[in-house]
């Protein structure tokens, strides 16, 4: 399993990657092509959560009917060639056309992955092996900030999209010569839209799946908004732009850290539990947070901030791998539509929303503080519900491994 785990976390991180290596570059770009307003560089990375959704739904019947490596390797030669235009993009709006086109391509390895995993287990095996991907792909976000920002000093940034390019390389032979098929040619799904649009439609409406995928948008939009504008964030609201890198990838490593903590206790506490719990304290960090910055009792240092950063940090890494395992459980051998519908979904509700939050930060945190509050309450509120549902149907996280 340690070979298939890492992996899996390294397929994922072509997303992770393609989002935080671009980060320390964005200051330059924006003087290169002349943008005025600093928040709109958050497009840069929006534009490719977009694209990443929409790529998921076409990626995710494709996994389920032609095998996960060759949909895989399909997304990877997109990835590629939007690698390459943006590496030799004028303007932004190339620049933005080629990251439209790495979106694309990085939904077909983030489709496979999750479905690969699912494929090989079930339950609350399955949460904690999300979990373990989920503490071996955080390296990324810790290192890839750093990578980008000595990438940016050497070489420009155009140095940034060259290493997307050899990402995509190794990813593809490391697959393809390491990791066997894991949907047999008899399991696999004819290709008919209209039948795919139906699957669409029965993810959507599942009782047991739409919910956990609307908490898990909802609960993430506060992210969102902080992977668009942490460069804003250290360098502008706080002025420390040099330290960017580095705080960056602090806070990553502390959602590693509980990842690999959920990963130890949730097949003993069940994944329900644990995302309730981490929910539950975004709430209140968040509404303490509040208060004390509002009656003037916390000083709006970096510092600060930085510690409610890394509290609430902490609470994620219990969050992903839960509630996607809890999305994902009830579907079966649908698990590449499903993993596609409900990834998009919660990738649209997260963007939208942490979209809304960076155009807020008007030289404060104070939207970011609001955003998690509000959202990580929502996002209760529907767990709540869905579980008062299923309460007569069985256990929502239970199962054990298959295959």
């Amino acid at each position: 399993m340690p070979e298939f785990v890492v992996l899996m976390a390294f397929l994922m991180s072509v997303v992770a990657f393609s989002v935080d290596a671009v980060l320390p570059a964005l200051p330059s770009m924006q003087l290169a092509f002349g943008v005025r307003q600093s928040a709109d560089m958050q497009l840069v990375v929006l534009v490719l959560f977009v694209s990443l959704s929409c790529g998921q739904l076409i990626f995710g019947p494709l996994s389920d009917a032609w095998g996960r490596k060759p949909t895989a390797y399909v997304g990877f030669a997109i990835f590629t060639v939007g690698s390459l235009v943006a590496l030799f993009s004028a303007n932004l709006t190339v620049l933005l056309l080629g990251r439209v086109l790495q979106g694309l391509g990085a939904a077909a390895p983030r489709v496979v992955s999750m479905s690969m995993v699912r494929d090989c287990y079930e339950g609350r095996a399955l949460a904690r092996v999300n979990s373990l991907v989920t503490t071996t792909f955080i390296v990324v976000p810790m290192v890839a900030p750093v990578m980008g920002y000595w990438l940016t000093l050497g070489f420009g940034w155009q140095g940034v999209f060259g290493a997307y390019v050899v990402l995509a390389l190794v990813a593809t032979y490391w697959l393809y010569r390491r990791q066997p098929e894991t949907l047999p040619r008899a399991k696999r799904a004819r290709l008919h839209w209209r039948s795919v649009l139906a699957s669409y439609g029965y993810c959507l409406r599942h009782p047991r799946a739409l919910p956990f995928a609307l908490a898990l948008g909802l609960s993430f939009a506060p992210l969102f908004g902080y992977l668009g504008n942490a460069h804003i964030i250290f360098g502008d609201i706080y002025g420390q732009p040099d330290w960017f890198p580095y705080l960056f990838g602090s806070l990553a490593s502390v959602v590693g850290l509980s990842s690999w903590l959920n990963s130890r206790h949730v097949m003993h506490h069940g994944p329900g539990y644990m995302a309730v719990r981490a929910l539950s304290v975004l709430v209140g960090l968040a509404l303490v947070f509040a208060l004390l910055r509002q009656g003037q009792w916390l000083a709006d240092t970096l510092w600060i901030a930085y510690c409610w950063m890394a509290a609430s940090f902490f609470c994620y890494g219990f969050l992903f791998g839960n509630l996607t395992a809890l999305a994902l459980q009830p579907l079966g051998q649908q698990a590449g539509v499903g993993a596609a519908m409900l990834s998009t979904l919660s990738n649209w509700i997260a963007t939208a929303l942490g979209a809304w939050i960076g155009y807020s930060l008007l030289g404060s945190i104070d939207a970011l503080v609001l955003g998690q509050g509000l959202c990580s309450l929502a996002a209760l509120a529907i767990i709540g519900f869905a579980r008062s549902r299923a309460k007569g149907h069985g256990k929502v996280d239970g199962g054990k491994r298959t295959g």
